[in-house]
């Protein structure tokens, strides 16, 4: 890399420690934000995430049936619908159970 984007990464990377050590911010548990960040997640979980990857996966068998989809391409379908339909899953395994997902009723529901 070269120096100025290594220190703009070093700069980065200590305002984002700063910031996780704020209690206020690290252990916020609701905000402004919370109730339209969990629409988009009930969106994209829900009936509408299934369909746009349903549409996705067509698509993807159609450029397969021509020729058009490598391996890498495939591979990156499968992990972004997984990242999408399993991020609930993620955060709590990521958070050794302590996110409180349960504000949000997409990780209750099942669609």
């Amino acid at each position: 890399m070269k120096k100025n984007n290594m220190s703009l990464w070093m700069v980065s990377l200590a305002a984002a420690g700063v910031i996780a050590m704020i209690p206020e911010i690290s252990m916020a548990k609701e905000g402004p934000l919370d109730a339209p960040l969990c629409a988009i997640s009930a969106w994209f979980s829900g009936g509408t995430g299934k369909a746009i990857a349903t549409v996705a996966i067509i698509f993807l068998g159609i450029a397969a049936f021509f020729g058009k989809v490598t391996w890498g391409l495939a591979l990156m379908f499968a992990v972004g619908i997984f990242a999408i339909f399993g991020s609930a899953d993620i955060v709590n395994a990521v958070s050794d159970g302590k996110a409180d997902s349960a504000s949000c009723d997409t990780a209750t529901k099942s669609n």
